[in-house]
């Protein structure tokens, strides 16, 4: 073999080890060690319109054992740049700007787990905010881009790295509107409470727990009407096994004394059209004067509004 033949063997050998390179065959291409690669995290807010969030954290698991779990705290609602090593993973990202939750299990997807926090002692919970999630259950990254699979199960591929996330409402906005409150005369103050929220989520499946407790709901006179009163809340959804859940009402009267009364609305919720966002309509509520009787064991929290069914409690409404 002359030398000019040799020559011209090894450049074609050349040429063909970089057209395979730029081909980018993802079966072809191996991770060339663990050293992180650059791609961009972009979160879409087609699912959750006029959502406002300060930050996002995106949890990259993997799908091989032998690597480890990468996280990233993004600032704004964005996104932004993340650098992985090659190599196949399941994200979730959720909104990282809420005092009232807490995570567990951050370790794990499958049980990752959001959790609104204790308001004091009992089951009264803290206003938990809007919490968003965003799940891609495979990104496969590789020296030619990013390759995902969105839940629907269709497969994106981007050869700049660049992977949408499509963030939705995991909690719930509970809005309360009191069409008509007469007897205001008598009542000093006035609160509400939804009881039978879930305490907590598993953000990989949405399931709520069946653990419950309950969130409360200020009230406030809504804008000059001297009969029109309106609250709104957030808290984790109602889990199906609870078939009950009901709004207490807590007034402390002029003459100091604290009643309550119970509505069930487990029928107003599953009219609700969306999900995430609950309203709760009261058509009329009367805050009686003069004596009333104590509870007893027949009252049932799925009275209407409108009747009697006000209880005097001995505890003071801030307890």
């Amino acid at each position: 073999m002359t030398a000019a033949s040799l020559h011209i063997r090894i450049l074609g050998c050349i040429i063909t080890a970089a057209s395979l390179l730029t081909a980018c065959s993802h079966k072809e291409i191996m991770c060339p060690g663990n050293d992180p690669h650059p791609a961009e995290v972009r979160f879409m807010w087609d699912n959750a319109p006029g959502a406002s969030v300060n930050g996002m954290t995106t949890y990259f698991y993997p799908l091989s054992q032998s690597s480890r779990l990468w996280r990233f705290d993004i600032a704004g609602s964005e996104g932004g740049p993340i650098e992985l090593p090659l190599g196949h993973y399941r994200l979730i990202a959720i909104n990282n700007d809420l005092p009232g939750i807490t995570f567990s299990s951050t370790d794990n997807a499958d049980n990752l787990c959001a959790e609104a926090r204790r308001a004091g002692s009992g089951n009264l919970l803290s206003p938990t905010g809007m919490l968003y999630c965003a799940r891609v259950p495979e990104v496969e990254l590789t020296l030619c881009g990013v390759s995902y699979r969105l839940p629907d199960m269709s497969v994106k591929d981007c050869p700049y790295g660049l992977i949408r996330c499509y963030p939705d409402s995991v909690t719930t906005l509970y809005d309360l509107n009191i069409h008509h409150l007469t007897g205001t005369g008598n009542m000093r103050s006035i609160q509400a409470r939804i009881n039978g929220v879930a305490r907590s989520i598993k953000l990989a499946s949405g399931r709520l727990s069946d653990s419950i407790g309950s969130v409360s709901c200020p009230i406030t006179p809504y804008a000059s009407s001297a009969t029109r009163f309106t609250g709104s809340t957030t808290a984790m959804g109602i889990p199906d096994s609870n078939a009950s859940p009901y709004l207490t009402f807590n007034v402390t009267r002029t003459d100091g004394s604290v009643i309550t009364k119970s509505v069930g609305i487990a029928a107003l919720i599953a009219s609700q059209r969306h999900r995430h966002h609950i309203i709760i309509s009261i058509d009329s509520l009367n805050i009686p004067e003069g004596s009333v009787p104590p509870p007893s064991d027949d009252d049932d929290v799925g009275i209407d509004v409108g009747v009697d069914g006000w209880n005097v409690i001995e505890i003071d409404i801030g307890t």
